[in-house]
């Protein structure tokens, strides 16, 4: 718990110290190292501000940051008109402002409309085969060490989180949702672990408009999970090119694209294996900021239909959504 009032760290849901309500999660900074080219992930409570590697002083960066892909890097230096010039560099991101070695380069829009389509597509193919991952695998074998204390701490608290929620469940009621995304891979590994039972129910929810390698993925996600239990939610109904045409594309104000092509198949895969049954049902969304410990609080009264929180890489991508009683689907 955090009280952003007194820059304190508790376990009080009101501060000691002044009394206010303190946040469920501790904030962190991330900091970057010049001698290891990394960010280090620093809680914002902490004193030591020092590279856990190497042990040199490191300088605030910014709140959040994302590792950027040597394909993502690639299309930023097109954009730039300087292709392969940061191959060797460690780049990444926060928002549309990329660090590389830790100094910034803001991309707006800008950049986006200099070049057509084509010309950019064009040169992405051009440098496809020389734009290696060699760097960029040390420099994220090197992130994971050095940030290694604080992921082992979100991984544990997650671990805790699934084992209390699952005690009431037997394991054939305890479900994933999988997308074939990062997320949901992290939800499944992170609940597969916690409950040492690699049989869980996975549910594979086909909008009907994956890319061809999230279909890849999640085939060869099946493949290496034998033991796992894979169901597929799809509407077979209905095209969303032709519901686009006859009421208009999905919006913020009507979205109607998921309730028809994701969580109304999941519901009906949800209903004919489990009607009325209570279960446990895993689902990641990603949020930018985490409030773990206060879902936890929501979640107990309407606990007919539970979520799990999932953790990627760092707390800026801990993920949760709630569901609300098995009876609603």
């Amino acid at each position: 718990m955090w009280c952003e009032s007194c820059q304190h760290e508790t376990s009080e849901k009101n501060c000691e110290l002044c009394g206010n309500i303190t946040e469920p999660v501790t904030p962190i900074d991330t900091y970057w190292c010049k001698e290891c080219e990394i960010p280090v992930i620093i809680k914002r409570s902490s004193n030591n501000h020092k590279c856990p590697l190497c042990g040199s002083e490191i300088k605030k960066l910014v709140k959040d940051i994302r590792p950027v892909f040597p394909e993502e890097r690639l299309l930023v230096e097109i954009l730039l008109e300087k292709p392969m010039k940061y191959a060797n560099c460690s780049v990444w991101a926060y928002n549309n402002r990329y660090y590389i070695n830790g100094k910034s380069i803001e991309i707006t829009s800008s950049y986006y409309k200099k070049f057509n389509p084509e010309y950019i597509i064009s040169q992405l193919e051009k440098y496809k085969e020389i734009n290696t991952y060699d760097k960029f695998d040390l420099i994220i074998e090197r992130f994971v060490k050095a940030n290694a204390v604080h992921l082992q701490e979100i991984i544990e608290e997650a671990h805790t989180f699934i084992k209390q929620e699952a005690t009431n469940y037997p394991i054939e009621n305890i479900v994933l949702s999988f997308s074939g995304g990062k997320d949901s891979t992290v939800t499944a590994d992170l609940a597969v672990k916690a409950l040492a039972e690699p049989k869980l129910v996975h549910i594979f929810g086909n909008t009907t408009l994956e890319f061809p390698l999230t279909i890849e993925y999640a085939q060869r996600f099946r493949a290496d999970n034998p033991l796992s239990i894979f169901r597929t939610a799809i509407n077979r109904e209905q095209n969303f090119y032709n519901v686009c045409e006859d009421i208009g594309p999905p919006a913020r104000m009507m979205r109607w694209c998921c309730s028809m092509f994701k969580t109304g198949p999941i519901t009906r895969v949800l209903n004919r294996y489990y009607r009325d049954i209570s279960i446990l049902f895993n689902i990641a969304v990603i949020r930018i900021c985490t409030i773990a410990r206060l879902i936890i609080d929501v979640i107990h009264p309407v606990l007919d239909l539970a979520i799990l929180k999932d953790t990627f890489t760092a707390e800026v991508s801990e993920c949760f959504e709630l569901f609300q009683g098995s009876r609603d689907f």
